[in-house]
């Protein structure tokens, strides 16, 4: 529960309180594979436990020892602990503790231990923060919020702590809050009396605009997200609350945005979707665009052809070089295939030295062509401490029964087969 005072003129009007439900939190942050995840208060009590029956066990009366859970105490080399004072300003001095699990790998557990953390522990404090900020807040409270700004003549939690613009039908700036200054980098002077495109992004999707637009000249409210940039040229993006402000003939007289800042959410999207040594896709997110590329051209009988891709030898490079090389070989050639893929096609990393590509609107000859380019671009590609190296490449096409498993798994068995038949070769499996 979060509270804060309202004063109207240096006289106190009312008390505003959020009451926010962490139910979806702690359950997003107990989806680990990995980790056991507790937060421990400073006498013992556990707020959050693997087991929710021993969540917030002191207001259910349950005793817990917190010897059952970590015999050995905090400093061990499997459990993590990090202390959640700057987030909870309270008298509970709670930590926030993870620990491995002990079915986890050992091999992924010594590479991946502190990125894991790190996503972990961010995402645990972002989630808190957007708890607070972005928790689908109604249309009701923006309007509302704005009410309160004519009434209160902008109150100073408004003008600190929102990201709102006031503009013409025009999108010239009327008035700003001090939140919006800051977002943007522009002072009030540079930005009063301008379009509002003095804070556009040149990569904005323009069907959103288009959208927003269309929706906020008919009087309604638009929700969304947009990219903007500051005077620094820095990237930023906001959730913006877009409302039509009527005059007494029920004309749009002017607009009103209420913003929220989330570019740290969009961060932290991008580094759960982006595999941290190649910077492409992850496996997890190129299964996703597989799953909704499926869906769409089974919907409208499109063709749709998924190369899968390996490295022929790679385990003697890292055997011969060391792994250093190994990543820098694994880096290079994720850039010599996506400088020559289509504008369409997606690409990502499976998973060690295997890569996937969906091929969108395209049939297995025309992947098998696609194909051929990539494996003759590595395949001329000379690396600096190993010389050259070959892939090879298993193709197919999306028949009408498969689901994204037996798509993979055909795509597997052509890969299988180049390799079977001496490497360094593009195999197209249809059946």
């Amino acid at each position: 529960r979060i509270a804060t005072p309202i004063f109207e003129k240096k006289k106190f009007s009312g008390i505003i309180i959020l009451n926010l439900s962490t139910n979806n939190l702690f359950n997003s942050i107990r989806n680990s594979t990995a980790f056991d995840h507790f937060i421990i208060d400073k006498n013992q009590n556990y707020i959050l436990h693997p087991q929710d029956k021993f969540s917030f066990n002191k207001y259910k009366k349950i005793i817990k020892d917190i010897d059952d859970d970590f015999p050995k105490g905090f400093e061990t080399n499997n459990t993590f602990v990090y202390s959640l004072k700057d987030i909870f300003h309270n008298e509970d001095d709670a930590i926030f503790v993870l620990k491995t699990k002990k079915d986890y790998e050992k091999k992924l557990f010594t590479q991946k231990l502190n990125i894991l953390g790190i996503v972990l522990v961010l995402t645990f404090f972002i989630s808190l923060i957007m708890a607070f900020m972005v928790s689908k807040i109604p249309t009701r409270l923006q309007n509302a919020l704005f009410r309160a700004n004519q009434k209160l003549e902008i109150s100073q939690i408004v003008k600190n702590y929102v990201i709102s613009a006031t503009t013409k039908v025009d999108s010239t700036i009327l008035d700003i809050s001090d939140a919006f200054m800051k977002s943007s980098g522009y002072s009030k002077k540079e930005l009063i009396g301008k379009p509002m495109s003095i804070i556009k992004n040149k990569d904005r999707d323009k069907k959103i605009i288009k959208q927003l637009w269309k929706t906020i000249l008919k009087g309604e409210v638009w929700i969304g997200e947009i990219k903007n940039t500051k005077k620094n040229g820095q990237i930023y993006w906001l959730e913006q609350h877009i409302i039509p402000k009527m005059d007494k003939n029920n004309k749009i007289e002017k607009f009103v945005s209420i913003g929220i800042d989330i570019t740290a959410k969009k961060e932290l999207e991008k580094l759960a979707s982006i595999d941290q040594l190649t910077g492409i896709y992850n496996r997890r997110m190129i299964e996703e665009f597989l799953q909704v590329e499926i869906d769409i051209a089974k919907r409208h009988e499109y063709d749709l052809s998924l190369i899968m891709i390996d490295i022929d030898f790679f385990k003697t490079v890292n055997d011969n070089h060391g792994h250093p090389i190994g990543d820098e070989v694994l880096n290079q050639i994720a850039k010599v295939i996506s400088n020559n893929l289509r504008k369409s096609d997606i690409f990502g990393r499976y998973g060690g030295e295997e890569f996937l590509i969906i091929c969108v609107e395209t049939n297995a000859n025309d992947a098998f062509t696609l194909s051929e380019k990539l494996r003759l671009a590595v395949g001329s590609h000379k690396f600096d401490d190993i010389g050259y190296k070959t892939i090879s490449l298993g193709v197919t096409n999306l028949k009408i029964a498969d689901t994204l498993e037996t798509l993979v798994k055909r795509a597997d068995l052509a890969l299988y087969k180049a390799k079977e038949e001496g490497r360094n070769k593009t195999v197209i499996e249809v059946t």
